[in-house]
């Protein structure tokens, strides 16, 4: 009961006193969107990127990509295709499980005659 009464003074506080908080206007009334103006606009951008994933007991993970983005503005842009590879290479712990499991099939089968 205390848990639910303690929320809902929580929400009503924001609901109605954080609403008319508000930051004081500057008095020029000038808005700045960046620090620093670009000496060109970027309208092309191809991305390349490469990794490790570490999460796989079996195999090591290396994942390769390549993308193209194409911006409209400052604030809009389009990512047009991204493509991704991975290459793995096994671990040196799946091998003795390959064998242990293969012995192990070839044990149990039994030629019919």
């Amino acid at each position: 009961m205390y848990k639910k009464t303690a929320l809902g003074i929580i929400v009503l506080y924001v609901i109605f006193v954080a609403g008319t908080c508000f930051a004081q206007e500057t008095k020029d009334g000038e808005k700045v969107f960046a620090i620093q103006e670009r000496v060109f606009h970027r309208y092309h951008e191809v991305s390349l990127n490469f990794g490790y994933i570490p999460d796989e007991d079996f195999f090591n993970a290396y994942p390769i990509g390549i993308g193209y983005t194409y911006h409209f503005n400052h604030y809009l842009a389009w990512e047009v295709a991204r493509g991704q590879f991975m290459i793995t290479q096994e671990k040196d712990i799946s091998r003795p499980w390959k064998r242990i499991s293969g012995s192990r099939r070839r044990s149990s089968w039994s030629p019919s005659t």
